[in-house]
């Protein structure tokens, strides 16, 4: 390749990643506190509006607030935790009275039994 067609290459190049740092959009989901903010009509038709935004005539303001959501498996896995709170407290509780060597034979084989 000769000068020009090297300059050539070299400013397309250039050029195309320019046109993509133009065209990059960063989609954000919307914040598990945020609230919408909706004009509904009598018909029950909405459209979003701003907040500070007043509600065309006829219409209403009303605020939306996504519901609090959590994926079944954290209610599972938040269960499992307290219950093994609640096993390390009675432990703890055992130890503490003198019985230690009870309640590690128990614990042992607990942790071995099958659920």
């Amino acid at each position: 390749m000769n000068v020009k067609e090297t300059l050539i290459a070299f400013v397309l190049g250039a050029t195309s990643i320019f046109a993509m740092h133009l065209l990059y959009v960063e989609v954000d989901a919307q914040a598990d506190d945020e609230a919408v903010v909706a004009a509904v009509n009598g018909e029950g038709s909405m459209r979003l509006i701003d907040p500070d935004a007043a509600p065309g005539p006829g219409e209403r303001k009303v605020l939306l607030k996504p519901p609090p959501y959590e994926p079944p498996c954290e209610a599972k896995v938040k269960a499992d935790v307290a219950g093994l709170r609640n096993r390390i407290a009675a432990l703890e509780a055992r130890t503490d009275e003198g019985t230690n060597e009870k309640a590690t034979r128990r614990s042992r084989s607990s942790m071995t039994e099958a659920p």
